[in-house]
């Protein structure tokens, strides 16, 4: 791996872990306008201003761990795949395939476009 390959794929890691742990303010600074996001039902499909609106009073996780990350990039669309480890007090840990795309904005930023994840169940 190159050594920019894998300071692309710190930057996106550390961007993922913030949208898995912060709040509001980290959503606006790195979404896209014009995101989407897809969780397991109940919560399902959601778009940008409901993804903000969703976050209010939400129990966010304390810790999350990425496994497996891969990278892909083509111009300025990458693509960050891994597996996800997320806990938080008073709740069972959570575990999930996730899969984020994002767009390099015209200051070089990098922005989500659309993230989704899938619930993998490690008693099985």
């Amino acid at each position: 791996m190159s050594q920019q390959t894998k300071s692309l794929e710190e930057e996106l890691t550390q961007i993922e872990e913030l949208f898995w742990c912060g709040g509001t303010d980290i959503y606006r600074r790195h979404m896209h306008p014009d995101a989407v996001m897809r969780f397991p039902e109940p919560v399902g499909k959601l778009q940008s201003g409901e993804i903000l609106e969703s976050l209010e009073g939400a129990h966010r996780w304390a810790n999350v761990e990425m496994l497996d990350v891969t990278v892909r990039e083509d111009g300025d669309n990458l693509v960050l795949d891994y597996r996800a480890h997320g806990w938080r007090p008073g709740d069972k840990s959570y575990d999930a395939q996730c899969t984020s795309t994002y767009v390099r904005d015209d200051e070089g930023e990098l922005k989500l476009t659309y993230h989704e994840q899938t619930p993998v169940d490690l008693a099985a």
